[in-house]
């Protein structure tokens, strides 16, 4: 089992916070870059229901982290000294994955945080590459 700090996954799937930006819409043919949000709220799963939103946008995405960093850190005894560092190594990453995603909002990026099935890499790697990204937590 592979375990990230806040996202844990098996062999099947990986998390990713991606910051993204399109671009307006070609006024000679009408397409537009890929909106990641609404390719992977809709049929998306090619392969594998693991592949998802799970969420989208700044509000969503802060609120989503602070629930996993409660529910992770829960079981954390005041009084052990690895789980208080734990808590607060966890804490720490928090806050800042939290100003990244801020930051790019501010800057106009949109936000998904996606579960990316290991059989869908393919069709993920390949719409990234159609779009202005960056990887906040992968």
């Amino acid at each position: 089992m592979k375990v990230r700090q806040m996202f844990v996954s098996n062999s099947s799937s990986s998390s990713y916070i991606i910051a993204y930006k399109t671009g307006d819409r070609c006024e000679h043919c009408g397409r537009s870059d890929v909106d990641l949000a609404k390719m992977f709220k809709g049929n998306i799963n090619a392969y594998c229901d693991d592949t998802k939103l799970i969420a989208k946008g700044l509000q969503e995405i802060t609120d989503r982290l602070e629930d996993s960093y409660y529910d992770e850190v829960e079981w954390c005894n005041e009084e052990e000294p690895n789980d208080v560092k734990y808590k607060e190594e966890l804490f720490k990453d928090l806050m800042s994955t939290v100003s990244k995603v801020t930051k790019c909002s501010d800057s106009g990026y949109n936000i998904v945080w996606l579960r990316i099935s290991y059989a869908d890499d393919k069709i993920f790697t390949s719409m990234l590459e159609q779009v202005d990204h960056k990887i906040i937590r992968g």
